[in-house]
């Protein structure tokens, strides 16, 4: 059986219900996988010390920047994710990714350009809508959430609803990531 380490990084609920699912739908298709994520509770040196034939890396995008922590683990461990033969995924959930137009931008800008600045060459990577919170219950601080307004406002003035969440996460994108993630192997 393959060992698959799904590594990611975020405090919001979006991001890790997606690492959850590529991880579930591995899981189905008979790999062994252990999910962590690196900005909630994390030891480095327990899954370095483990033998793992695949990666999948990932991080929600916040202000255009990748989550800290996952940027630092993946660069001062870089050395794993590069070995021969094994398999390397990487995915983003990013709020802009709700236009076609956007999808492919986001992607370069965010996968492509920091796989390329750290050595990397995925097998596979993805750019995953997200879910912005603008509802009085959100987790999102006040001036966040002011920002992401006005950016949104100016950006997609016909295409959200500022008093309620915005989601565009497609599950069937995730599904066939995880699944073509299984058919690498």
């Amino acid at each position: 059986m393959k060992n698959i380490a799904v590594i990611f990084g975020s405090q919001h609920e979006t991001t890790i219900e997606i690492a959850e699912k590529i991880s579930e739908i591995l899981i189905q298709n008979g790999f062994d996988v252990e999910i962590y994520n690196i900005a909630i509770n994390f030891s480095p040196e327990h899954v370095l010390m483990k033998k793992f034939d695949g990666f999948i890396l990932g991080s929600g995008i916040q202000m255009g920047q990748w989550n800290p922590k996952v940027k630092k683990f993946i660069a001062n461990n870089h050395v794993y994710f590069t070995k021969k033969g094994v398999k390397l995924g990487m995915f983003i959930t990013c709020g802009a990714a709700r236009s076609s137009d956007r999808f492919s931008k986001g992607n370069c800008d965010y996968v492509d350009f920091f796989a390329s600045d750290l050595g990397l060459t995925p097998d596979l990577k993805a750019n995953f809508g997200g879910v912005y919170d603008f509802s009085y219950h959100s987790n999102l601080n006040i001036a966040i959430r002011y920002i992401l307004k006005n950016k949104e406002k100016k950006e997609n003035p016909r295409q959200i609803e500022i008093k309620r969440e915005n989601d565009s996460v497609n599950w069937d994108e995730i599904i066939t990531f995880a699944n073509n993630f299984s058919a690498i192997f």
